[in-house]
């Protein structure tokens, strides 16, 4: 579209703006023909001092308005000629940064997960390595292996203080009875992020184990009244039967899930 340079100066004038710049404003839009009559009336120097202006009102218009893409200007004809052009960066900006964060959550969540799982199975591991180890050596033990005997003598001969007889040694839990579990605790994570592990085998000749939080030393077992049998100690322990053998005995019995 063509516009006289009567037409320029009055489409102009009413905002306000000197005369240069608004011919400024027509020259600098994609009409050749305006930019012909526009340039045919200055001189070089003129047309240098008007595109020094354009680039200030370039700056000054990108400056003041919200950059966003399609967004109409609100300081009339002349600042519509000139839309901010920086929205493309800031926005490209702040994905990058949402990028960013994004993936470092992520490697965040990644690496505690992998690291919780790596120490899980290297605490089970060990686990299941002391079972091993603890369960052949428990197998020859009996009432008549001389440190299981002096053990058994000494839980027999303790008075019964105040109703609440000391029944449980290093090695035996005696049962009112007279019935006996020859036994090996291992503490695991209070958190139940790794179970306990209780293994024995009774004068009934029949192995057990549990995942029971005795704490250690038997705590548990002798804060309270010592069981009247196995089968009592089995019910209120969450002790479970098994061939002594195999690892049935690693999986989870107490707190019922």
């Amino acid at each position: 579209m063509s516009w006289p340079i009567h037409s320029i100066r009055e489409r102009y004038a009413w905002t306000g703006c000197p005369a240069k710049l608004a011919k400024l404003a027509v020259a600098s839009s994609w009409h050749p023909p305006n930019l012909s009559l526009i340039t045919a009336e200055i001189s070089p120097e003129e047309k240098r001092s008007l595109m020094q202006l354009k680039s200030e009102v370039l700056t000054r218009s990108r400056r003041e308005q919200p950059c966003e893409r399609g967004f109409a200007p609100r300081a009339g004809p002349l600042m519509a000629r000139f839309p901010p052009r920086c929205g493309r960066g800031q926005v490209g900006t702040i994905r990058r940064t949402l990028v960013l964060w994004i993936a470092l959550a992520i490697l965040l969540a990644a690496g505690l997960l992998g690291w919780r799982t790596a120490t899980h199975r290297q605490w089970q591991r060990e686990r299941a390595n002391w079972a091993a180890e603890t369960l052949p050596r428990l197998a020859p033990r009996s009432a008549t292996t001389p440190k299981i005997a002096r053990e058994l003598a000494t839980l027999k001969a303790r008075p019964d203080a105040g109703g609440n007889p000391e029944l449980t040694g290093e090695h035996v839990l005696l049962m009112t009875n007279g019935e006996y579990l020859i036994y090996a605790s291992r503490h695991g994570a209070e958190s139940g992020f790794v179970d306990h592990l209780f293994l024995a085998h009774g004068s009934d000749d029949r192995w057990y184990y549990s995942t029971f939080h005795f704490c250690n030393t038997m705590a548990m077992v002798r804060a309270e009244n010592p069981p009247g049998s196995i089968a009592e100690f089995a019910s209120k322990y969450a002790a479970r039967q098994f061939d002594g053998k195999s690892d049935v005995c690693l999986q989870h019995t107490w707190p019922v899930k």
